[in-house]
């Protein structure tokens, strides 16, 4: 809806942790089944590569689905669900565009839980460039944000919440060559008002062991000068 109204299903989780000053929220999502398709390295936040409507087809939003059901060899329609997720949608701002461009893209649509309990039940894609697959349940740490989905907005939201888990006494990023592994997911139509969108930045951790929480006890401590280090 134009003014932001979320009436799609959406992914279970456990709120583990709520936010607060410097503390980000804390969600354990259960495992999820996702339509996915790859996101065009070189396109940035936008859809030019048409990976939207890829997905929008195989469930039927534009007209007959491109899918097939295993039983009935028909195609069949699949409710819309919000968020729409995107991994690795743009280069981190310390991140090279080369480095970014080996990373795994690729834009998500979870399928309604309260219809499909596994991957055997979602009906084929037409479309080789679709894959269905089982998100294993993962604990995000989540910061909620308004406005469109543009490169800046979305890169300044994620390093926010990677600068909060610097020192977070509880969780920390699980590092994948290095680097975190994070989402983008945005939950309302293209055509919502701006000031009106939900979206969320997510950085999949883990709990810290009590070396890392030493760390960050440490890290945070006043300095011999009198500052903080």
């Amino acid at each position: 809806a134009v003014f932001g109204r979320i009436s799609e299903e959406q992914p279970a989780y456990a709120l583990m942790r709520g936010a607060a000053a410097g503390v980000s929220e804390i969600r354990k999502y259960e495992p999820m089944i996702v339509a996915t398709t790859s996101y065009d390295v070189n396109t940035g936040m936008t859809n030019s590569g048409g990976e939207f409507g890829r997905l929008a087809r195989f469930i039927g939003v534009f007209s007959t689905p491109a899918n097939e059901d295993e039983s009935s060899h028909a195609p069949t329609a699949i409710s819309m669900t919000a968020p729409v997720l995107l991994s690795n949608p743009a280069p981190r701002s310390n991140e090279d565009k080369a480095s970014h461009a080996n990373r795994e893209r690729v834009m998500m649509f979870t399928m309604p839980a309260s219809r499909f309990k596994s991957v055997d039940m979602v009906p084929k894609p037409k479309d080789a460039r679709v894959t269905i697959k089982e998100l294993p349940s993962q604990t995000m740490a989540v910061r909620t944000f308004n406005w469109s989905l543009t490169q800046s907005v979305v890169t300044e939201n994620l390093e926010a919440l990677l600068a909060d888990l610097e020192t977070d006494p509880e969780y920390t990023p699980v590092l994948r060559d290095e680097e975190p592994r994070w989402l983008v997911a945005g939950y309302n139509a293209p055509f919502t008002l701006p000031w009106l969108k939900t979206n969320d930045v997510l950085v999949e951790v883990q709990e810290r062991d009590q070396n890392s929480l030493e760390s960050v006890s440490l890290s945070s401590a006043p300095s011999l000068g009198g500052t903080s280090s």
